[in-house]
Order: C-alpha cells, then structure tokens, then sequence
C-alpha cells in the first residue's frame, strides 16, 4: 500500500493523561519518498495484515519500529477522496518510544482540529488543497 522514508510530513498529537502517552495522527505526503539516511528514520511501521475500515480508511495492524526496539502496534490509515497524495496515519504511542526523534516529531506538529471547534487551524501545504478546474 505505501512504502519509503518520507520527507515532507506534518504532525498532529494528543497527549495523554500522564504526559507520556500520546495519540500521533501524522499527514504524510506519499509523493516525498527518498533514499533513507543512517540513524534518520522517526521510526518505522510494517504491516501485512490490512482490513478495510469505511471508504478510504484501514485498519493495519503490524509492528512499531523506534529507538527502543519493536512492538505489535495497531495503526488507522486513511486516504482522502480524490487525487491526492496525502496519506493520514494515526495511532497510540509513547513518548519515549521516539527517543531523540521525538523533538522532530514535536517540531513538526500543527493542530488538527474540525471546523466549527473554535480552536486554531493551519492550511496543509499548497500541494494539498485541489485546485480550481473551472470558474464561473
């Protein structure tokens, strides 16, 4: 289904009760895949047990890859309608688990809120939002 080191993504994180643990919903472009550099991976994700979850999104269910080894993780994937090459990945970890990654991760964040919900949104990147085909 997808497959690379990714270099244009942008983050969006809920932290838990203890401040530990956290919910990473990342926006991924699929079209940034390039050759992986030692030591630089955030962390990684294999799968081969994909189910289908609703239009356009699954559910994979695979193993967690970061500094602190590996572990079974369950990760939603979703996929907008359309031409798009966006790809959203959402899942429970710990801070921890990034290890010195965790400051790119945090960097990298912008909110990921619905319309209506009164807190500050952020446009993705330019190369996401489709463009007008006709005008009147």
């Amino acid at each position: 289904m997808l497959a690379g080191h990714f270099s244009d993504w942008e983050s969006g994180l809920t932290v838990g009760p203890d401040l530990d643990r956290v919910n990473v919903r990342l926006a991924i472009d699929a079209t940034s895949s390039r050759e992986a550099e030692a030591g630089k991976s955030l962390f990684s994700f294999h799968s081969r047990h994909v189910e289908l979850a609703g239009p356009a999104s699954y559910r994979a269910i695979g193993t967690f890859t970061g500094p602190l080894g590996s572990r079974a993780l369950e990760m939603a994937i979703e996929s907008p309608l359309g031409h798009t090459a966006l790809v959203i990945a959402s899942f429970a970890a710990q801070r921890q688990e990034f290890g010195e990654g965790w400051h790119d991760l945090i960097a990298n964040t912008v909110p990921f809120v619905g319309e209506g919900e009164g807190a500050p949104t952020r446009q993705a990147h330019a190369w996401l939002i489709p463009p007008a085909l006709g005008a009147a």
